[in-house]
């Protein structure tokens, strides 16, 4: 808040300070506000009241959180700085009052922070250094996974692997792996590399995918593929997600991730689902 700034001409203590008109408290809606500091007792008494030198400073932030600190110099107020009121002192004033020994005189005539004062109550940078943090564990763990991910599948074609991976994240989407997902991520795998892989390790891969993966890594998985791959891509997912009858929220908000990734229209993308649909309603031969 801003305090309101008194006048006074002269102490008890005989010390000169200089005037400032009165100002009414600043909340503005939690962005800035204004605090006093303890810096020090002094020997100066104003209305038979003792007063203390103050570092006067404006605490900035976002939503109530503080950010940053700005110091705007000394004041003088009574209560050892708990107060709404101040007398601002200039580096004249300091000079003069620790002349007289009204104030210590180790005290410098400039203001200045310490590293405490600087420091105290700004827990906002504790959040924000904490969420960054924890984003960036996230990141790391989301690595190590596709990196595993990855060892399982071998060394296949990178748009086989951008496929495989695709249909391993619409496996884990309704954060139930069914046997029959499992059984089409194996079949449609072997069809496009040639390579057999075991039920095992194919539901590892889809363990290891995220159920909700972040638009940059449906990006990633889209990113190098061809037009053509982009079909297989969003056919062989739909064949996961549609293999067990169903088709979740979550299953539906991937293929919608997808399709947006690749500017896939919602006409391709119901025409490759009745496609898979009409496939899996034919009889086995």
């Amino acid at each position: 808040m801003r305090f309101p700034v008194l006048t006074v001409a002269a102490t008890a203590a005989a010390v000169s300070l200089l005037s400032a008109d009165p100002a009414e408290a600043r909340r503005g809606g939690g962005s800035s506000s204004q605090k006093m500091l303890f810096v020090a007792d002094t020997e100066i008494v104003i209305d038979g009241k003792p007063h203390t030198l103050c570092h006067l400073v404006e605490d900035s932030g976002v939503l109530f959180v503080p950010l940053f600190r700005t110091l705007e110099g000394y004041a003088l107020a009574e209560n050892r700085c708990d107060t709404d009121s101040y007398y601002a002192m200039e580096p004249a004033d300091i000079a003069d009052a620790k002349a007289q020994g009204l104030i210590p005189a180790d005290v410098p005539d400039e203001p200045v922070l310490s590293l405490a004062q600087k420091a105290s109550g700004f827990w906002g940078w504790a959040i924000i250094l904490g969420f960054i943090g924890f984003a960036g564990m996230g990141a790391l763990k989301t690595r190590k996974r596709r990196a595993e991910r990855q060892g399982l599948m071998g060394d296949i074609p990178p748009s086989a692997m951008a496929i495989l991976d695709a249909m391993c994240h619409a496996a884990k989407a309704d954060g139930h792996i069914a046997d029959e997902e499992v059984r089409e991520i194996a079949e449609i795998a072997e069809r496009m590399t040639g390579q057999r892989f075991d039920p095992a390790d194919v539901r590892r891969m889809a363990d290891l995918a995220e159920a909700d993966p972040s638009d940059k890594d449906v990006k990633r998985l889209t990113a190098k593929l061809m037009p053509d791959e982009q079909g297989l891509l969003m056919k062989a997912v739909l064949t996961v997600v549609a293999s067990d009858g169903q088709l979740a929220g979550k299953e539906q908000a991937l293929v919608g991730k997808l399709a947006g990734a690749m500017k896939m229209s919602g006409e391709q993308v119901s025409a490759l689902l009745a496609e898979v649909v009409g496939a899996q309603q034919q009889p086995q031969g």
